[in-house]
């Protein structure tokens, strides 16, 4: 009996793949800078956005208008390449930026092949809920057993969302076990970057939320 012919393995906006880790409706869309490693036949694989000429916040992109829980202005954000993004703010779409020598992957949609680039270690700021095997789940409910708990990785971190604007907020996050305090910052309604000194390097926490289309944030 002849089968349906095979498909494409789903990688990019506008279908039921990395929308759903990216742009998921009911999360907290900073995820969207959380280390994000998908291998695929042994070899790394890397989304659309990650390449340095790509730009993940473009406002005329109808990614941010086709979605009820889409935006449009992400603030600093806006227009600027992920090389842009990375050299700014130390930010990148799944933590890093694709490599030079990354060529398209015919078999996934928005994917390409490139050899493996480092990671920045995670800023881990306040969790909505102890993620499985993170520090705060360790501290809440001991030590997490490999097979004790099925994750979806949509689940496995979710940054406390962090309202705005508000007054003289401290940002506090834990980067490879050690804590950091921003200084206060007055933050302004939609899309703010926190800076945050680590050692000689100068990263940034991005909370809040979007700005959309009607003047509010979802």
């Amino acid at each position: 009996m002849k089968g349906e012919a095979p498909q494409k393995i789903i990688f990019g906006d506008g279908d039921d793949g990395t929308r759903i880790l990216y742009n998921p409706p009911y999360s907290n869309w900073t995820r969207k800078f959380q280390p994000f490693e998908f291998v695929y036949n042994g070899r790394q694989i890397y989304f659309d956005d990650q390449r340095t000429d790509a730009i993940p916040f473009n406002m005329s992109d109808k990614k941010w208008a086709s979605y009820g829980y889409a935006t449009k202005d992400h603030g600093p954000l806006n227009g600027k390449t992920s090389r842009q993004l990375w050299e700014q703010y130390r930010l990148a779409i799944g933590g890093r930026l694709a490599p030079a020598d990354a060529i398209p992957c015919p078999e996934i949609r928005g994917g390409w092949y490139g050899s493996d680039v480092p990671f920045d270690p995670p800023m881990e700021s306040e969790p909505n809920s102890a993620y499985y095997g993170g520090a705060q789940y360790e501290r809440l409910l001991g030590k997490a057993k490999p097979d004790a708990v099925t994750v979806h990785p949509r689940w496995e971190y979710d940054p406390i969302h962090v309202d705005t604007p508000r007054k003289a907020y401290v940002a506090t996050v834990t980067i490879d076990g050690t804590v950091y305090h921003s200084a206060p910052t007055d933050l302004t309604p939609g899309v703010n970057l926190i800076p945050i000194q680590v050692g000689s390097v100068m990263r940034y926490l991005p909370v809040g939320s979007p700005l959309s289309r009607k003047g509010g944030t979802y």
